[in-house]
């Protein structure tokens, strides 16, 4: 019967240790993004070596309900709490390699302006914050790889790797 409930504490004390780390995490990098579930949609696939990707589907201020999120964050982390970790919706193969790690796959809006907002530190001391904006089109595939304070873009649709040019400056809204 002891042994039981030693088992049993055990698994009230872990359960209450990833509560606080998911609590945690929400507060250090905010609620997972969302997405558009009807409307024009694209794809988009970061990859960010560890560090987190963000995306915000509300630039023009038009999108309540698609707020600034995280989109990946590097392990260790809580499965549940960013739900686009290591997830694939089935875009080609593009630039990057896609074994477990700092990568996810989800919709975007598409015809409106988009900011894709990744963070990286390659030397701990200097870190950096790189954010593009674009507007996708509909039915296109994007990848992001953030390299050392360098976020590449490709435009990967039907396999075909082309890379992109975004800006970094705020486009104008509708």
């Amino acid at each position: 019967m002891l042994k039981y409930l030693c088992v049993l504490t055990g698994a009230i004390v872990l359960s209450g240790c990833a509560t606080d780390f998911e609590a945690n995490m929400r507060k250090a990098y905010g609620e997972p993004v969302s997405e558009p579930k009807n409307g024009e949609r694209a794809r988009i696939r970061a990859w960010n070596a560890g560090f987190p990707t963000y995306v915000d589907q509300n630039v023009c201020g038009d999108r309540p309900d698609l707020p600034f999120g995280i989109f990946i964050k590097g392990p260790p982390i809580v499965p549940k709490y960013i739900p686009y970790m290591n997830r694939s919706i089935g875009m080609p193969q593009g630039t990057v390699d896609l074994s477990p790690g700092a990568w996810g796959e989800m919709y975007i809006r598409a015809d409106q302006q988009v900011a894709v907002i990744a963070d990286s530190s390659p030397i701990l001391w200097r870190p950096c914050r790189t954010t593009l904006y674009f507007k996708p089109e509909p039915n296109r595939d994007y990848e992001f790889r953030m390299e050392s304070c360098n976020l590449q873009t490709f435009d990967i649709t039907g396999g075909n790797i082309k890379p992109i040019q975004l800006s970094t400056e705020k486009l104008p809204c509708n």
